[in-house]
């Protein structure tokens, strides 16, 4: 097939005449059809030299062409309170030869974090995302056209994880304890050092220390290192005992305080008496709630300072052990978990164990010993409401506003914390759950075909265990708007002969209302006993 490339249609038909005369024919398509049987090498190149020199070109068809997209990869970031449903974003590729295009992720890949429109390019959110457990995704899409086979090109989605401030400052621990001589303290000397930490980034991980309590006299101070230190001497005399509350806060904006504050306790000796101390203060264990018993949880230990050794020293539980849960052994201090323990009961017991000379029980000394009870997941999270009584809200209600709020709890602490889901039971679409755990209006009422909604909300932790309660949304109908008549007023003639029962015209009313108040029924103001009107459809009849 050859086709002469030239805007000359005057040039076209002299290639086509000059082909006659080679003794060939070309069709309406450009189709060369040998005239006679001549096919030799000759009659061959004459053809292809007269197309040379007239410009006409082999008709090689055009490949049809993959789509292409705009970027790649491309590249976003989100913050880590993005909503469900809300867009990532959106990706786009142009074909050339004019045909639909449509997307998804790379096959054999599953994003379930991410879901995808075919048709748009819409990438949103399917699943709450956390900076704390993921930074970052790299998605893979495939954009097709509608040939056969379908022509494709690929591409990758960065999307980068956005901290917020949502997590508070924890401290590592929250009880310090230390015991200091006040001939041996340096003004500005470090005392103890609190430390805490943050789970988010940047600014809003960056953290200041603070005393909040029980700094009499401004006594002490601490630094941004979490470095507490005494600005004044310490006088055994006057006070033998300083317990500060300390708390952190972070960088975010609005900050963000540490949930529980540290409490340290200072207590204050002099070498002028003689008492034993501590190898550790405070003292401070962890067991698991699930742990066996028998358990042992530590040892304590105290010896005499800067004196020669009295008699023995025996141990004993001072306070803090009501429940007779642990057991202290008089002689080497090794402290044992006697009862099982419950965290969601009591996440740690505080303790003050005693060591005394066995000579001499003046010769003693005091410290805390923390018991902290790590969490097993154990309990099952809970919907809050757990029985919610229905939600009624009007026709007319915002779109976007808040119809109400869900919380979810679980006493357990391992892990993440619980995540919310919303599903429509009815697949309507009309409402999302927002990260303030809100349950928001997406779209306008239709009450034309539903006027009841039913809601799932689910709460589950990492360890599969969740709770579910049922909501029910119930729509009010809006009475705003007064029916009209259409056509008012109204004229008819009828024979006084007229049979009972005929029809003498429609009177029609329209009412802006939606629903079962949009209905309009009719009556007739004046009672008579010459005509009746339908209710329904407002026909008049004649009664006689």
């Amino acid at each position: 097939r050859y086709v002469a490339k030239s805007e000359s249609n005057g040039r076209t038909s002299l290639v086509r005449v000059l082909l006659l005369i080679y003794g060939a024919v070309s069709n309406k398509r450009g189709q060369l059809l040998h005239r006679n049987r001549r096919t030799d090498m000759d009659w061959s190149i004459h053809c292809c030299l007269l197309c040379l020199l007239l410009g006409c070109l082999p008709d090689v068809a055009e490949a049809q062409t993959a789509p292409r997209f705009y970027q790649d990869p491309f590249s976003v970031s989100v913050p880590e309170n993005l909503a469900i449903g809300d867009l990532v974003v959106q990706v786009s590729a142009t074909d050339k030869d004019g045909d639909r295009i449509t997307y998804r992720f790379f096959p054999g890949k599953k994003y379930p974090t991410f879901s995808i429109n075919a048709t748009t390019g819409f990438i949103t959110l399917a699943q709450p995302i956390d900076r704390e457990s993921q930074s970052s995704y790299s998605l893979g899409i495939v954009a097709l056209d509608t040939e056969t086979p379908p022509q494709s090109s690929r591409a990758l989605v960065s999307v980068v994880v956005r901290d917020i401030n949502d997590n508070a400052p924890r401290f590592t621990s929250i009880d310090y304890r230390r015991t200091i001589y006040d001939d041996d303290m340096d003004w500005n000397r470090i005392v103890v050092r609190v430390a805490a930490r943050d789970a988010d980034r940047g600014n809003n991980a960056k953290l200041t220390y603070f005393i909040v309590a029980g700094n009499e006299n401004d006594t002490f101070d601490v630094r941004t290192s979490g470095d507490v230190v005494a600005t004044k001497p310490l006088d055994f005399d006057r006070r033998r005992r300083y317990e500060l509350k300390i708390a952190a806060r972070d960088g975010g904006k609005p900050p963000l305080d540490s949930v529980y504050n540290a409490t340290v306790t200072v207590d204050v000796v002099t070498s002028r008496y003689t008492t034993p101390i501590f190898s550790a203060d405070p003292y401070a264990f962890n067991v698991s709630e699930n742990a066996s018993v028998p358990h042992d949880v530590g040892r304590v230990s105290a010896k005499y300072y800067n004196h020669e050794t009295r008699g023995q020293l025996a141990y004993r539980i001072v306070s803090g052990d009501d429940a007779n849960l642990f057991a202290l052994n008089a002689t080497d201090g090794r402290l044992t978990v006697v009862h099982r323990l419950d965290r969601e009961t009591a996440r740690l017991h505080r303790l003050v164990v005693a060591a005394t000379d066995n000579r001499n029980a003046s010769f003693g000394q005091t410290v805390a010993v923390t018991v902290f009870v790590t969490d097993v997941n154990d309990n099952r999270p809970q919907v809050r409401p757990a029985q919610p009584s229905p939600v009624i809200v009007s026709q007319n209600f915002p779109i976007g506003r808040a119809l109400f709020n869900v919380t979810c709890t679980d006493d357990d602490v391992t892990g993440k914390s619980p995540r919310l889901s919303l599903t429509e039971l009815d697949g309507s679409g009309f409402f999302k759950l927002s990260y303030q755990n809100e349950i928001v209006l997406r779209k306008a009422f239709d009450v034309q075909r539903n006027m009841t909604y039913a809601l799932l909300v689910r709460c589950q932790d990492d360890g599969n265990l969740f709770d579910e309660v049922r909501f029910e949304v119930r729509v009010q109908l809006q009475n705003d708007h007064a029916p009209r008549f259409i056509g008012d007023p109204y004229t008819a003639v009828v024979a006084e002969n007229a049979p009972p029962g005929r029809p003498v015209l429609t009177v029609t009313a329209h009412d802006d209302d939606r629903g079962p108040a949009g209905i309009v029924a009719f009556s007739l103001i004046d009672s008579t006993t010459t005509f009746r009107i339908d209710p329904t459809n407002g026909m008049i009849y004649a009664r006689r």
